[in-house]
């Protein structure tokens, strides 16, 4: 049976896309691929996702006589799924290449098993904030004050604490269960699904134990942040809100109808669950500024309404009745009175003789210095090991994976593997392999890294093989799309749509500028930032299919910068925004989205892209594609060559923006003043119709 005659259709799950082509990627019927899983699930429950692909390789591979040839058939894929397998490097879960169809099998295993499957998502607040504080902090004990500090490996070290101590919390109880029913049921798979986000799915247990879990799990966090000082400085976005924290919400899938509605109901309870968090944190700060105290525990006191608005919010999403959403709202009310109450009246944290009160830094350092956590990072079962690739005389400034094909095909020749179907099963194992970043379609970080590396050795070579007396260096191009934040605040997936297009602007002008040869290496390194890597020289084949060389210059890179800008105007910004996420298959119903600005740009039907508001700067809208570029030399690290071109390019928007704000305040100063003139009758204003000025000033009769 094949693809036309298969019948098959994957059911309306999460990552519906997803799941279905990686059902389709083993050039089998759908059914028969299905069929695999379905009986693994039954035999195992819900298994990994690269043992689950092994073990489908395995049944679809053909059986010869030869049983040597059978085991390396099955040695080669086991290499390579084995070598996709990426881990976070801050926090040890899985990458995020694997969010989507990890979360996405879990809805199918939950839909055509009927278990139980709990999905857990968790939110770090103010990361921004906390960046700026340890920062603030760094530069307090730098008595000489001539370096420059940016806070972010401080606040990457407590993601990673937070993520562990979570992550902890939930697989005790995991664990405990598989104890108590004799063989192992409960399963528990953490993915760092963002910057700011963290996704566990868990099968085996019932969502009563999850609950439990989220509770044990919010009050080890709230100690650990207790004895850091961590719950008290500022927050740019939203004073209300000080301190860091992680928000976790947790929904069963298999009682979730309309998938489309998950994220919706998981963004609207993280929503809740802030409000919740931050009124002990408005009581602690009060305390440590008592001279804003009254404000931050008016904000506190305060709470309760925007709490109940905002879980009236989430409950709506979930379909329930206006009587309904009364009585959950009455309920959850008194539960979070009762939190709200007793945060009032103990509103110290109970650290007592806390070694670390006011020392967040010295407390991250013990934190970091004592590996508390050294068991939770070798959970990571296995190393992020690469297949060994070797590359030929005229492998430059290649594609990896392409290098990868070349090797397998020898590979395939030395085994005496004869089969077509298994060969082009191997070939499809070799996808696998692939460090794609789901959000982008591009590479990440970890690929540029080494692509670096390769290119400025594929410069040496070129140089010396053709006798040029050139630097033996690459370009590198730093893209930033800016206020992604902006478009999150209408849920994640939202912005996920925006940065696959942010993608695709750079791949199309790579293309249009006649660097297609290129487009390979585009890499992702999140939050709307880009980096493209491009060599000076390079060698090609012409109309006539002789190689020649080709070189990029300066001006070639500039000139690619400035179309990503004027691309990302046109085919992004001047959009209908509606119409843009229709066509995307995404919801345009934002009754949940709960920040004001952007609910009133919602509700205009004619809003485009580019009226998008930026929650930390009201003064931005839109998307903006900013690009600075550097060159990448082989006598230097390569790592922090492209660390500092990030620095440089974010200290630049640091500048612009800090002009920009000053701008708008010196305006918003002077249209103060003039309204305060003329309330006082001081001058009078133009008379309509005359633009050659805005004011007469009455003392002097002097124009303005």
């Amino acid at each position: 049976m094949n693809e036309m005659t298969d019948n098959f259709k994957t059911p309306n799950i999460l990552y519906s896309k997803e799941v279905d082509a990686y059902l389709s990627s083993f050039n089998e019927p759908k059914s028969k691929v299905f069929s695999i899983i379905k009986n693994e699930w039954d035999n195992n429950g819900f298994i990994p996702v690269e043992e689950l692909t092994k073990r489908v390789f395995a049944n679809l591979m053909e059986e010869s006589e030869n049983s040597i040839v059978d085991a390396k058939k099955n040695d080669i894929v086991s290499m390579l799924i084995d070598s996709s397998v990426k881990k976070d490097e801050l926090t040890g879960f899985y990458s995020k290449k694997i969010c989507p169809l990890l979360t996405g099998l879990a809805d199918l295993y939950a839909k055509s098993t009927g278990h139980s499957v709990i999905r857990v998502d968790g939110d770090f607040s103010n990361m921004g904030g906390t960046n700026e504080y340890f920062k603030s902090e760094l530069q307090k004990q730098d008595n000489r004050g001539k370096r420059q500090y940016d806070g972010f490996k401080e606040t990457d070290t407590l993601v990673s604490v937070v993520s562990a101590v979570t992550f902890m919390t939930y697989k005790e109880t995991v664990d405990q269960h598989n104890i108590d029913s004799k063989t192992p049921t409960a399963f528990l798979y953490a993915v760092r699904a963002g910057g700011d986000e963290i996704r566990f799915i868990i099968t085996g247990l019932n969502k009563d134990q999850t609950d439990r879990c989220m509770i044990d799990a919010e009050k080890r966090i709230d100690d650990l942040l207790a004895n850091g000082s961590l719950q008290t400085h500022d927050n740019p976005k939203d004073e209300k809100r000080p301190g860091f924290g992680l928000s976790l919400a947790d929904i069963d899938l298999n009682n979730v109808k309309d998938p489309s509605l998950v994220s919706t109901i998981i963004d609207a309870k993280i929503a809740s669950k802030k409000l919740i968090q931050s009124v002990p944190n408005l009581l602690k700060k009060a305390q440590v500024e008592p001279e804003n105290a009254e404000k931050l525990a008016k904000y506190a006191s305060t709470i309760t309404s925007d709490f109940n608005k905002s879980l009236a919010k989430e409950l709506k999403t979930q379909g329930l009745s206006e009587q309904e959403i009364q009585k959950e709202v009455i309920a959850r009310d008194k539960a979070f009175a009762i939190k709200k109450n007793f945060a009032l009246n103990n509103p110290t944290p109970n650290v007592p003789n806390n070694p670390y009160a006011s020392k967040p830094l010295a407390f991250i350092r013990t934190v970091s210095d004592n590996k508390l956590y050294d068991d939770f990072l070798k959970l990571s079962s296995k190393e992020n090991t690469q297949v060994g690739i070797k590359y030929g005389e005229n492998d430059l400034f290649v594609d990896r994976y392409d290098a990868l094909k070349n090797n397998l095909d020898t590979y395939i020749k030395q085994f005496g593997i004869t089969s077509k179907k298994d060969i082009a099963l191997i070939h499809r194992a070799s996808h696998e392999v692939r460090n794609i970043d789901p959000s982008t379609g591009v590479k990440m970080r970890a690929e540029m890294i080494e692509d670096a590396q390769r290119f400025v050795k594929d410069a040496e070579k070129i140089n010396k093989k053709h006798g040029l007396n050139n630097e033996n260096k690459i370009k590198a191009t730093h893209i930033e799309f800016t206020n992604l934040a902006g478009v999150n605040n209408i849920s994640h997936e939202h912005g996920d749509a925006l940065l696959k297009d942010y993608a695709k602007v750079i791949k199309s002008v790579l293309n249009e500028t006649g660097m297609k040869d290129f487009s390979h290496a585009i890499y992702s390194e999140g939050g709307g930032k880009f980096k493209i890597l491009l060599p000076e020289t390079y060698e090609t084949l012409n109309e006539k299919g002789e190689k020649v060389l080709k070189h990029i210059s300066e001006k070639d890179v500039l000139e690619i910068g400035k179309k990503i800008s004027e691309k990302t105007e046109k085919d992004i910004n001047s959009v209908n925004l509606v119409e843009y996420f229709e066509k995307k298959g995404l919801s345009t119903d934002f009754s949940a989205v709960s920040d004001e600005k952007m609910k009133a740009v919602l509700s205009n039907p004619d809003a485009k892209i580019s009226d998008i508001p930026n929650p930390k700067r009201d003064f931005e809208k839109g998307i903006k594609a900013c690009v600075n570029v550097a060159d990448i030399r082989g006598d230097k690290d390569v790592s922090l060559q492209l660390d500092e071109l990030t620095n440089t390019a974010e200290a630049e928007r640091r500048a612009e923006r800090d002009n920009q704000m000053k701008k708008r305040d010196a305006a918003k100063l002077t249209s103060e003043k003039i309204r305060s003139m003329v309330t006082n009758k001081k001058v009078i204003l133009a008379p309509p119709g005359r633009k050659d000025y805005k004011y007469i000033l009455k003392q002097t009769g002097k124009s303005r």
